[in-house]
């Protein structure tokens, strides 16, 4: 039969962080920053077009980060090198980019929260290839790619989740 008595619970979360964390602004005129935890410095990139507002940002595999500029309706990939931008209009007009993913093979993957669409951006090309989302105002903000190379939304606006095969 066990004791009874007291349960002492302890908890301890360590954070290792190999490389630097990168953070966002979500409100106009914020600008994308790299904050080096072992460095102890924080460093920002002001975006090339003013009042770009970004919203979300991706890591690639060869260490680019990719953002969207949801207030010009741009892609933008930054490297942090270099510190060198460069933008890219979003295929649809008007359609405020928001979520942003890259899959393994280095292909931009993001939403275009106003025109209800996930787009597809390969920076080898630079060519866009848009899918129109099924539901109608799915308002995608976060988007991930599994294992197996399928992207994979969260329509908050529709209630749903989907998937890009």
């Amino acid at each position: 039969m066990p004791k009874k008595g007291k349960i002492l619970t302890i908890s301890l979360v360590v954070l290792l962080i190999a490389g630097p964390t990168w953070a966002g602004g979500s409100f106009y005129g914020a600008t994308p920053g790299a904050l080096s935890v072992i460095r102890g410095k924080l460093t920002e990139y002001p975006t090339p077009t003013k009042r770009s507002a970004p919203r979300r940002m991706a890591t690639a595999l060869d260490g680019m980060i990719w953002f969207t500029e949801y207030g010009v309706n741009k892609i933008g990939r930054l490297d942090p090198k270099t510190g060198a931008m460069k933008e890219w209009d979003a295929p649809s007009k008007n359609s405020g980019p928001y979520a942003i993913n890259v899959d393994a093979g280095g292909v931009v993957w993001f939403s275009e929260f106003d025109a209800n669409t996930v787009a597809r951006f390969d920076p080898k090309t630079e060519k866009f290839t848009v899918y129109p989302i099924p539901s109608r105002n799915a308002g995608v903000r976060k988007m991930t790619i599994d294992p197996e190379g399928r992207v994979w939304y969260l329509g908050n606006g529709s209630n749903t989740l989907g998937v890009v095969e």
